[in-house]
C-alpha cells in the first residue's frame, strides 16, 4: 500500500466522494492500479489519521500541466488533451481553474516559475462510491 497526504481543504470533498483523483509529482514509487490506497490528514504528525477507509487504486497516469500568462494553458494526462480543463479542476477538488492555478501558484512555485509541472495524476474509487 502507498500512503499519500492530503490538505484539510480537500478532506471533506475526499469523504463525500466528489474528489477520486490526486496529482502527485514524480517519485521513486506510486501506487499502481489495483492496489490500495491510504489517504491521510497529517502524515507523520502527532494526530493524523486516515480520511476514508482504504480506496482502491484505478489508474495512475502521466499528467502533463502546462502555465502560460499566469494561467493553466493546457493539461494533458495519459498523452491526451484535457478538453475540459473546468471539469478537471473540479474532479481535483478545486472551485475552477482559477482555483487550482492559485493553488499550484503558491504550493508549487518552482514548477510555476519552469512554466509546467510534470507528475502523476492517481485515481481512486472508494469502497462506499463503488
Amino acid at each position: 500500500m502507498v500512503a499519500y497526504n492530503f490538505q484539510k481543504q480537500f478532506l471533506p470533498l475526499i469523504r463525500s466522494g466528489l474528489k477520486e483523483q490526486t496529482i502527485r509529482g514524480n517519485r521513486k514509487r506510486h501506487a499502481r492500479r489495483g492496489e490500495w490506497l491510504q489517504l491521510y490528514q497529517g502524515l507523520r504528525h502527532p494526530g493524523a489519521s486516515k480520511i476514508i477507509p482504504d480506496p482502491l487504486c484505478t489508474a495512475v497516469l502521466p499528467i502533463r500541466i502546462d502555465f502560460d500568462g499566469g494561467k493553466i494553458w493546457q493539461i494533458h494526462v495519459g498523452g491526451l488533451p484535457v478538453l475540459n480543463i473546468s471539469t478537471f479542476a473540479k474532479l481535483d477538488g478545486f472551485r475552477d481553474p482559477d482555483q487550482m492555478l492559485a493553488f499550484w501558484r503558491s504550493t508549487h512555485k518552482e514548477d510555476f516559475k519552469r512554466g509546467f509541472f510534470e507528475g502523476v495524476v492517481i485515481e481512486w474509487r472508494s469502497l462506499a462510491n463503488a
